[in-house]
């Protein structure tokens, strides 16, 4: 059964792997966006803050032993 994986990296260059899994495409990307809106407004917030890049995700399908990048927010 496939289901999609969320790869979220931070301004700071942390990256995080979001611990729940997705029954679709529209379900991990609306979280994504979600999560990318609270990361903006934490940093609007702070003004000062020193950030090396741009807050971004990926959503990853895993079907089995098969794993590909379905979606990359950074890529307009």
């Amino acid at each position: 059964m496939a289901v999609y994986y969320l790869s979220f990296s931070y301004p700071d260059g942390h990256v995080e792997e979001v611990e729940e899994t997705f029954q679709s495409l529209n379900d991990a990307v609306s979280y994504g966006m979600n999560l990318l809106n609270q990361v903006s407004a934490t940093e609007d917030y702070k003004k000062g803050s020193k950030t090396k890049g741009q807050a971004h995700f990926d959503v990853l399908l895993v079907d089995g032993e098969k794993r590909a990048i379905v979606y990359q927010s950074k890529v307009k």
